[in-house]
């Protein structure tokens, strides 16, 4: 998505939209470390919190993206 953004409009900044997809990259490696916990004491509140962290960060990197 942010590298379309990048092909639509060559003006924009495209030091922003890297700095999005590292810190996307570095969620998805933040994300697959929790899910792979071992040793979680209730895993359904473990993978709900996880769910909603996820949707939680998602949305922020969407309305950074849409900031652009």
């Amino acid at each position: 998505m942010a590298m379309d953004l990048e092909k639509a409009n060559p003006e924009v900044d495209k030091s922003k939209t890297a700095a999005i997809v590292d810190e996307a990259i570095t969620a998805f490696d933040n994300f697959s470390v929790r899910i792979y916990e071992k040793g979680v004491e209730n895993k359904r509140t473990h993978y709900r919190a996880i769910v909603a962290d996820l949707e939680t960060k998602g949305n922020e990197l969407i309305a950074k993206l849409n900031a652009l």
